[in-house]
């Protein structure tokens, strides 16, 4: 993965996406922000000291797309820390490159977003995803939906 962050589609917001926000109108908001969607009208704005700020907006989601179109909004691409964030180990084979384990019974393997999620059944290999994820908010929904993650 070469580029780092990439402009989303209006179709993957969601209550609790993670992407980075730019408002320009507002002093001390030029430069992206990490951001999360709380609800339609409240966005949290995170900084580096672990402090958060609660931004109230008009139906933020359903104005999104002016902010997409003028390059307010990016989202940076799923990476090793993201995964490892979700408490998977990092581990090489010979024939994967890039795996990770979870508690020795999920595998992930990522190589440009490509995902596989598996665990050994006593010696049987049951694949429960293998797709493409582009976020770590995609990965997140996965892997609440696969009840790996609360």
């Amino acid at each position: 993965m070469g580029k780092k962050y990439y402009i989303p589609s209006l179709e993957e917001f969601h209550v609790g996406f993670e992407f980075e926000y730019r408002d320009e109108h507002y002093e001390g908001r030029e430069l992206f922000q990490r951001a999360k969607i709380e609800s339609d009208c409240v966005l949290r704005l995170i900084d580096d000291k672990s402090e958060d700020n609660y931004c109230e907006y008009d139906h933020f989601l359903s104005n999104i797309k002016y902010d997409i179109e003028h390059g307010d909004i990016r989202v940076k691409y799923l990476d090793k820390e993201d995964i490892e964030n979700f408490g998977f180990k990092e581990s090489h084979f010979s024939n994967i490159n890039n795996a990770f384990y979870k508690k020795d019974f999920y595998t992930l393997n990522q190589n440009n977003c490509k995902i596989i999620i598996s665990f050994n059944d006593n010696g049987n290999n049951i694949v429960l995803f293998n797709g493409i994820i582009k976020n770590k908010s995609e990965l997140k929904r996965l892997l609440t939906q696969l009840q790996i993650i609360k």
